[in-house]
């Protein structure tokens, strides 16, 4: 296949020793160490690559999502705090009141951007199986370059 055989995986390991000298302080050695890893791909390997699902957004996920609406839903159980302070000394209360305002405000945006983004990676991964098959029913033209479905 094209994007087998245009892809390779990479690794390796540099090390690198150097010796200096500081007067007053004397000779010193220093050894480094690198390691590297990745993916080659042609272009051709890159045309023909199959369709990827969308990355699950795995733990953090869930622990944002906790946590953002625990927050949101602390703010809405402030709220009567923050209302009765109004009404007990209107002048004073702003400060309360736009505390409030603001934390939920925040909470529920982030709370509002994460659904948003997890309802995007499900549309995605919904896709997923039409995309596939019609990867696994494509041929490529060393010919001319084409890639897709016989017509």
């Amino acid at each position: 296949m094209a994007y087998e055989s245009g892809t390779a995986s990479l690794g390796g390991v540099a090390t690198t020793t150097g010796i200096g000298y500081t007067p007053g302080l004397g000779a010193a050695v220093s050894t480094g160490v690198t390691r590297l890893s990745g993916q080659q791909s042609s272009l051709t390997a890159q045309r023909t690559a199959p369709p990827e699902r969308a990355r699950p957004t795995g733990c953090w996920w869930l622990g944002a999502t906790t946590l953002l609406g625990l927050l949101a839903l602390l703010h809405v159980l402030g709220l009567p705090g923050a209302l009765v302070a109004l009404v007990q000394d209107p002048r004073g209360a702003l400060s309360p009141l736009l505390n409030w305002a603001c934390g939920a405000g925040l909470s529920g945006g982030g709370l509002f951007v994460l659904l948003r983004h997890r309802a995007r990676v499900d549309r995605q991964n919904a896709e997923y199986p039409r995309l596939y098959e019609a990867w696994s029913k494509s041929w490529l033209c060393h010919k001319c370059g084409y890639f897709g479905p016989l017509e």
